[in-house]
């Protein structure tokens, strides 16, 4: 195996800074994204399109029309630059280093200290898909295979199993309990029901697995 090997991880962005620097037209969508996340997104560019301006007067990003100076990434917690200019991305990059800030440099693996990967969402589940960078494509077809597999209904079983557990945590006497109810629940037709539209609620999902455990 050659090059880089990323650690996978899931970030928690709430409230923490973002900062995106480039042109407009490859920032909405990055900006829009990381704001769904609970980010508090600043865009620095120096031509601000309108749909990152409408983003701005809604309060869901902050922009600022302008190039990219050193201590822009003062506070950040993650950093993304989109620039094809190799003296911002190398200032970016220089920034980030020092400061400590993940960096993302689109195009430039080497000059990036995280990759974002291909993401399929079916909230609360999120199944990410990465080849280390160096095969995209990849990631997209991978991507597009799952989606086939995995449908809506995922989402809302995830939702189940996750309600199911906080109900066990506070019902059950142990950790070990907790796990089991959910390995019975997981084994059993609780999902089936689900895609087939049925709706059964966490705690009748307890109430049904719970007094078999031990048996």
């Amino acid at each position: 195996m050659s090059g880089k090997r990323y650690y996978p991880a899931f970030l928690d962005l709430a409230g923490r800074l973002v900062v995106i620097v480039g042109p407009a037209a490859d920032l909405e969508r990055k900006a829009a994204r990381l704001a769904r996340y609970g980010a508090d997104v600043l865009v620095i560019t120096p031509e601000p399109s309108e749909a990152l301006l409408a983003a701005q007067a809604n309060g869901d990003v902050g922009v600022e029309a302008r190039a990219y100076v050193r201590g822009d990434l003062a506070g950040a917690a993650l950093a993304l630059c989109q620039s094809a200019a190799p003296e911002v991305q190398r200032a970016v990059f220089q920034e980030a280093v020092q400061v400590g800030c993940p960096v993302n440099i689109a195009g430039s693996v080497e000059h990036s200290s995280f990759i974002a990967p291909g993401v399929l969402h079916r909230e609360p589940l999120q199944i990410a898909i990465s080849t280390g960078g160096g095969a995209p494509q990849l990631a997209k077809a991978l991507r597009r295979q799952l989606a086939e597999q995995f449908g809506a209904e995922w989402g809302a079983y995830t939702q189940l199993l996750t309600d199911v557990r906080a109900i066990a945590l506070s019902g059950l006497a142990d950790e070990r309990s907790v796990d089991d109810l959910l390995e019975s629940v997981i084994a059993s037709d609780v999902f089936e029901q689900v895609r087939a539209g049925s709706s059964p609620t966490a705690q009748q999902v307890y109430e049904r697995f719970a007094p078999t455990l031990g048996e």
